[in-house]
């Protein structure tokens, strides 16, 4: 699966373990099975909207998909125009 949206930050250090980003989450019941949430891309500073993506192969078990967007720390991030689509790989 595909997740892709624009985002647009604005005050995030540039520095240290906060940031925006995108996130997919394959569960089955409460489980999480796989999961990629941009942790090595994160998006930091103040940056004007920038069309950000992220793929998650699914395990077979997979029944829930959650797709959404994460921000750590207390500055601002703004996510538009979600789009979710299967890859075939």
């Amino acid at each position: 699966m595909r997740l892709s949206a624009w985002v647009r930050t604005d005050g995030i250090p540039a520095s240290g373990r906060g940031g925006a980003g995108l996130v997919l989450t394959a569960m089955r019941g409460s489980s999480i099975l796989a999961h990629e949430f941009m942790k090595k891309t994160r998006l930091r500073g103040t940056g004007d909207w920038k069309r950000v993506s992220i793929e998650l192969a699914l395990p077979a078990r997979t029944t829930r998909l959650e797709a959404g967007a994460t921000l750590e720390g207390d500055d601002t991030a703004w996510v538009d125009d979600f789009e979710l689509e299967v890859v075939e790989r």
